[in-house]
């Protein structure tokens, strides 16, 4: 696949909103209640990984740009997606 880096961070957003769970959401941001919260706002976006980044705030996109980041490095999400 092209090394275009947009393309990666797309792929990259695509598996995670295949994935986010309000499990998924509670380790990302780190608190149950704040998981549960932002899990939420991700099914009142209708599931668009987009849109509910979208509505962050500045810690929390850094928090998921983070997680998605150990994701790459862990290999669980392919560096040539």
């Amino acid at each position: 696949m092209s090394n275009n880096k947009s393309l990666q961070v797309m792929n990259h957003l695509i598996s995670l909103q295949c994935d986010l769970t309000e499990i998924v959401c509670i380790q990302i941001f780190g608190k149950k209640q704040m998981g549960i919260h932002l899990y939420q706002k991700f099914l009142q976006s209708k599931g668009n990984i987009i849109n509910f980044y979208s509505c962050l705030d500045a810690n929390n996109k850094k928090y998921l740009a983070d997680y998605i980041e150990a994701l790459i490095v862990s290999g669980r999400i392919s560096k040539n997606n």
